[in-house]
């Protein structure tokens, strides 16, 4: 009788444990201030890249409201700018649950630049 008085809190109480999401972010930065690309060349991969991976999460049961893509070629709200990122950063801090998965995808690349301040690289870069 116990172990039917058991299940029946179990059955009573599962829904509202909650199911551990999977979330991601995903960044593609293709274009850059005419300075960095002087430095480091153009790139067109970022945004494709973005989107493909973009795709596979979804093909993996990623639902849609968990994945926020920020890629350039988009509308204001959804470009991989600096206010942007942040935002994502802090929605996804907000709504993330303990067990959720988290993914940051990032594509892109780096490139040095002089500095305007005095640095102590000795290339100023």
């Amino acid at each position: 009788m116990r172990s039917v008085l058991y299940l029946m809190m179990l059955c009573v109480l599962l829904p509202g444990i909650s199911r551990a999401e999977h979330r991601a972010l995903l960044i593609g930065v293709t274009d850059y201030a005419p300075e960095v690309t002087a430095l480091a060349g153009p790139l067109a991969g970022p945004a494709h890249d973005v989107a493909l991976m973009a795709e596979i999460f979804a093909g993996a049961g990623v639902a849609a409201q968990n994945m926020t893509v920020l890629s350039d070629g988009q509308d204001a709200q959804k470009r991989p700018t600096r206010e942007n990122i942040l935002r994502a950063l802090d929605e996804l801090a907000r709504t993330a649950t303990s067990g959720d998965h988290i993914t940051l995808y990032l594509a892109g690349h780096g490139a040095q630049v002089p500095v305007a301040t005095d640095t102590t690289e000795p290339d100023g870069l």
